[in-house]
């Protein structure tokens, strides 16, 4: 009984060593909404888990067509990230706002983006 007990405790502790800790006081976390400008222009809508993961998605207003963002903010709020179609978006995150920019080397085109916490 003493073994199957040892057993058990080691385990339920390896397993709960291998889990990905979240932190509830990633102040990034939580849901963003904004625009980009420059050489195109459109609409951004993101959320940032309590593990920094970022996932979201955007809306040309000039070709009106959608697309997927995801990346990854780090502890101190900078974050890149990158779209279905190729565009590099890189900035920073504070408590309630981000900004930054944004490149697609393919299609030559490039701008900023900001947005606020909601």
């Amino acid at each position: 009984m003493k073994r199957f007990i040892l057993t058990l405790l080691v385990v339920v502790t390896t397993i709960s060593a291998c889990k990905k800790d979240a932190d509830p006081t990633f102040i990034y976390a939580g849901n963003y909404k904004g625009s980009y400008t420059g050489d195109d222009q459109g609409s951004l809508q993101v959320t940032v888990d309590v593990y920094g993961d970022l996932t979201g998605t955007g809306l040309s207003a000039n070709s009106h067509e959608s697309f997927e963002i995801t990346g990854k903010v780090d502890t101190d709020g900078k974050f890149s990230g990158i779209t279905d179609v190729g565009t590099v978006y890189v900035g920073t995150f504070n408590s309630s706002a981000v900004n930054g920019t944004w490149n697609n080397t393919a299609s030559k085109i490039s701008g900023s983006w900001t947005g606020n916490k909601q």
